[in-house]
């Protein structure tokens, strides 16, 4: 991971000398003191994690999950976000589900399963957090987003896939 100053001039790298894999996704703790990086892996590799970085001395402070179906695994992880109470959300597309974590990377909630209903995934990809804490997930093989409030629940769909385009 590449760090810039806001002019865009090169401050240091990050996980260089964790040998990331596959980094996929990155999101910064809303106090700017760690950096959370997502590593896919791979299908030969059970090094699905989520990586936990101190965002001024590139220090890798832990390494959350490998390859698995139990609460803190994951399979092919591909996006986080952080909210501004300190919780941490992970994309992990392989298990049809969004995993909260907590700042230090305690996991705290699971949430979606394969599934073709409200609530449910088939394609997670993208995640992102609003000033409540509310968690938008986007789903490509849906055409849309979903958006849960930090408990899991769901609140809202928004979108579907269509062939036409807006007016």
């Amino acid at each position: 991971v590449t760090v810039f100053d806001l002019e865009g001039k090169f401050l240091r790298h990050i996980g260089s000398d964790a040998k990331l894999i596959r980094p996929t996704g990155v999101a910064v703790a809303a106090d700017g003191q760690r950096i959370y990086v997502i590593d896919t892996g791979g299908v030969e590799t059970d090094k699905h994690q989520l990586r936990i970085f101190d965002s001024q001395s590139g220090e890798l402070l832990d390494t959350i999950g490998k390859r698995g179906t139990e609460d803190g695994d994951f399979n092919l992880p591909l996006q986080v976000t952080s909210a501004n109470d300190g919780r941490v959300y992970v994309v992990d597309k392989g298990n049809f589900r969004v995993q909260g974590f907590d700042a230090e990377g305690q996991h705290q909630l699971s949430f979606g399963s394969i599934g073709r209903y409200p609530g449910n995934f088939f394609s997670p990809k993208g995640i992102s957090t609003d000033p409540d804490g509310n968690i938008y997930v986007i789903d490509t093989a849906f055409g849309n987003v979903q958006l849960f409030n930090p408990d899991g629940q769901l609140l809202m769909v928004i979108g579907q896939r269509g062939q036409s385009s807006l007016p």
